[in-house]
């Protein structure tokens, strides 16, 4: 767990999975540490491996702290530099001042048995446990869905309210495991029952829609079936729901799905070892076979190829993301 004060914060913190909303909201809490925000912005950069050099890198962290303890430097995607990229990097961290405080922020996918980037032998955790007081390592893993009732329970406590069992378990239902639309829609339910009692199924479904499981799905056959109007049909349906980011968000994350699944298909594997490998919920795991047999995997890699070129120019501001994914859906219907 991350620290509660600035002082405790260790020079490298390393926030590694694929739960991105619990990697966001601890990257929030450590910017919290950081004290008075009017000085605290001066002292926190936000960098990304994949476009900046780990010369500018450490160039900025090295740079005293200005009328603060200590100088915090987030950095995004710090494995993009292939060449070289272990050696300067464990050199870097290796050399930075206590007032330094870097933040790696490591977006991995669990692939049935083990994490497909950072391994548990990769060298990156190995310089973490060599580097002992100097390094923290925080797994941010998404929840199984025989989790995601529980999650909801916790943090509706975290939230000061409550869900009784069968309120959690139905919004559980509604959103799979995605923690990012859970915790809005908790927010959202505990507001309606203004915090005092419980939410329960009820409220559920009167107030919660399936936008991330069945809607999604849907597009997703529609673009696999090569039916370009229907699918564009259903993402403005999803835009009229959703904020553009946050449903980009979800398209990553369920072609991120689809290519675990084709694997596990790939080796002979069915339904039930998806649902068991890849922890997700039963019927999450049969509509994921079922779609991961509509594409193979060279295809599978391309589009998330290009997901990947959107978002960074969604990051570099290169393109209106609504458009781009207007364009991307009916690209691919076709």
């Amino acid at each position: 767990m991350l620290p509660e004060t600035l002082k405790d914060l260790p020079v490298v913190t390393v926030l590694h999975g694929d739960d991105d909303y619990a990697i966001g909201s601890m990257v929030n809490k450590i910017c919290t540490l950081m004290g008075d925000p009017s000085i605290a912005d001066l002292n926190i950069a936000r960098m990304d491996g994949a476009v900046v050099s780990l010369d500018e890198v450490k160039s900025n962290i090295s740079t005293m702290p200005f009328l603060a303890e200590r100088r915090l430097v987030i950095l995004a995607h710090p494995l993009s530099r292939s060449e070289g990229g272990k050696e300067k990097l464990t050199a870097m961290m290796d050399s930075l001042p206590d007032s330094a405080a870097l933040v790696l922020l490591l977006d991995d996918a669990f692939e049935r048995k083990d994490w497909k980037t950072v391994s548990q032998k990769h060298w990156l955790r190995k310089w973490a446990q060599g580097a002992k007081s100097r390094a923290l390592w925080i797994s941010c893993q998404l929840p199984s869905g025989d989790q995601m009732a529980a999650w909801i329970t916790n943090y509706a406590k975290s939230m000061q309210g409550r869900f009784d069992p069968h309120g959690a378990s139905e919004l559980a239902a509604h959103v799979g495991n995605d923690t990012r639309l859970a915790a809005l829609e908790v927010e959202k339910l505990l507001t309606y029952v203004d915090y005092k009692r419980p939410v329960d199924a009820d409220d559920v479904n009167l107030l919660t829609t399936s936008i991330s499981t069945v809607n999604i799905f849907d597009m997703v056959d529609a673009v696999a079936q090569q039916n370009s109007r229907k699918a564009i049909h259903l993402l403005h349906g999803l835009l009229e729901q959703q904020e553009p980011a946050g449903l980009f968000f979800m398209i990553v994350r369920q072609f991120r799905l689809l290519i675990q699944a084709r694997e596990v298909l790939d080796e002979g594997g069915s339904a039930a070892q998806i649902e068991s490998e890849m922890r997700q919920h039963p019927f999450v795991a049969k509509k994921l076979a079922e779609q991961a047999r509509r594409f193979n995997m060279p295809q599978l890699e391309q589009i998330y190829h290009r997901l990947f070129e959107m978002d960074e120019a969604m990051k570099t501001s290169q393109a209106a993301l609504d458009l781009s994914m207007d364009m991307f859906i009916a690209s691919l219907s076709r």
